[in-house]
This record gives C-alpha cells, structure tokens and sequence, in this order.
C-alpha cells in the first residue's frame, strides 16, 4: 500500500470522525446606572439545518441587579424596554416582547428570543427603574460586540459521554 493512498484513508477517517463547530456569538457587556447593574449576553443557537453552527436566531438575555437591595427586591425592578440598533446601519432589529424572571439573588432577568439580525456589532439601550419611583426611569446603553470562535470536536465522542 502506497504512502498516499493511506494518506487519503486516514483523511477519509478524519474528516467522518472530526467536525468543525463555529459559534458567531457577542461578548458579555456589562454596563450600569446610579442604581442598577445590567449585564446583556446576546448568544446564538444550534439550528436544525447547521447542527454544528452556533447563530441565528440568537437570544437576549438583560440581568437587572439593584446595587442597592431595597425590601422590594426583584419585583421592585421594572425595566422590559430594549432596542437594538445596528453599530455599522443604524438599522433597529424587531424585538419581541421580553419574558421577566426573577431569581433569589435579587436579580431581574430578561430574555428575547428568537431574534433574526446579521452578525455585526450593536448597541442595546433600554430604560429601568424602580416600581415605587417608575417616573425615575435610568436609561442605560450596552454596546455588543460580535466574537467568532471555532473548534474540531469528536460528535461520536460527545455523545458516549452525555450518556
């Protein structure tokens, strides 16, 4: 058996046991008022025509934290209007309504889902306040920068042990 015809076997092999997986995804922002901290994760999903492809459609996750806990807590925290605006047109991306959360750590979260935008920089901006003072209304901008990563993963392996 010749070297290149094993070279093309074990190629064969390596391209039916490895697969790429590319995730177009945004970093974390962290931004925040005088009164609250907000942290916005906009994060792609694994879709049934690109099983190994992290995009569209992504979903926005907006984590509210008082800096300052009041005996309201979560349900004191009002803030489920966000627009996002394209950095490169200037285009704003539909946004359903966003689905409120509370968690035990005094936190409110947001989340959008199923948003359609191309992979490019945007900036979120939206309004919170407290529920005693809604008048007070702090307006915040976060700017959600797009980040590409990639790795060979073994699908067969992943598999064997998720069992």
């Amino acid at each position: 058996m010749s070297a290149s015809v094993l070279a093309v076997i074990l190629l064969f092999l390596g391209m039916m046991i490895f697969e790429r997986y590319r995730y177009y995804d945004y970093h974390e922002a962290n931004c925040s008022t005088d009164e609250f901290l907000i942290k916005v994760e906009l994060t792609g999903s694994f879709g049934s025509d690109h099983a190994n492809k992290r995009s569209v459609p992504y979903f926005l996750r907006v984590e509210i934290t008082p800096k300052v806990k009041k005996t309201s807590g979560p349900k004191g925290v009002d803030g489920g209007s966000f627009v996002l605006t394209s950095s490169a047109t200037g285009k704003t991306v539909y946004l359903r309504k966003p689905s409120r959360h509370e968690s035990l750590r005094n936190t409110v979260v947001y989340v959008v889902e199923s948003i359609a935008a191309p992979f490019e920089d945007y900036e979120l901006s939206g309004g919170v306040a407290r529920t005693t003072t809604p008048t007070n209304q702090a307006q915040f901008q976060c700017r959600l920068r797009k980040t590409f990563s990639q790795e060979i993963r073994v699908p067969l392996w992943d598999k064997l042990l998720s069992a």
